[in-house]
Order: structure tokens, then sequence, then C-alpha cells
């Protein structure tokens, strides 16, 4: 494996560990100041972000909806190569009002240097629409 799949593969586990722990200051640190993110479709999460502040709004926004746990990401798999990486998993929380919430993610990411310069986030939007934000 080249050092830069390496990289990539450990940005990856950086950004699992810190959603699971809720360490927010280490998903920080997971991505470059001039990311680019992006949610498919049209619901209120979705949409574009440039820079990790604008990124890091949207995520905060996901916990207005998610209980004190925010959201359980399990690894289904993952592929890489190179400077890019996708992660398929199962993500598990509850809203606020106390209603499970279970969705698949499929996120693609471009790492240099350690840290996320581009991340792609693919979901069941449906789902958050009759779900997430129902309550």
């Amino acid at each position: 494996m080249d050092d830069r799949s390496r990289a990539t593969h450990a940005a990856l586990d950086r950004f699992l560990k810190a959603i699971n722990t809720r360490d927010f200051e280490a998903f920080a640190e997971c991505l470059d100041p001039n990311v680019q993110f992006h949610m498919i479709g049209s619901t209120v999460l979705s949409g574009s972000a440039d820079g990790r502040d604008a990124m890091l709004a949207v995520v905060g926004r996901v916990g207005e909806y998610t209980d004190e746990n925010f959201i359980q990401l399990e690894e289904l798999d993952r592929v890489v190569s190179g400077d890019r990486g996708v992660l398929r998993s199962r993500g598990r929380a509850y809203t606020k009002h106390g209603r499970p919430y279970e969705n698949t993610y499929c996120h693609l990411v471009r790492v240099e240097s350690g840290r996320f310069t581009e991340f792609v986030e693919y979901l069941d939007t449906d789902l958050i629409r009759r779900v997430l934000v129902a309550d």
C-alpha cells in the first residue's frame, strides 16, 4: 500500500472515531480548512458547504435533530486508492423525540496532508424527511 492510501485510511479511521465518540474537535481536525462538502438531496440538511466552518455548521445542524448520542456509524466497507476513498456505513441514532433513525451512508472523500479536502455524502434523503426532521 502506498503512502497516500495509508493516509486516506488513517483519515477515515479518525473520522469514524471522532463521530462515534462525539469528539467534534477531533472531527474538525479531520477537515482541511478549505474542504468542499456536499450532501445530496433537497432536505433541510442537504447542499454544499465551502470550508471547514461551513461543513461543521451543517454537521452541527444534524445534532439539532438527534439525541445527545448523535449518530453512531458502523463501517460496512471501504475502498481506498491513493488520495481517494469510499466509505459505506450504517448510521444509528434516535431523534430528540426518541424515534429510531437508521440510515445507510456512502461517503466519497479526497485526502491531502491527512485531511479531507473533499467530502460528499450520499444517503436516503427521504428517510431524513420522514424520520429525522419529522418530529
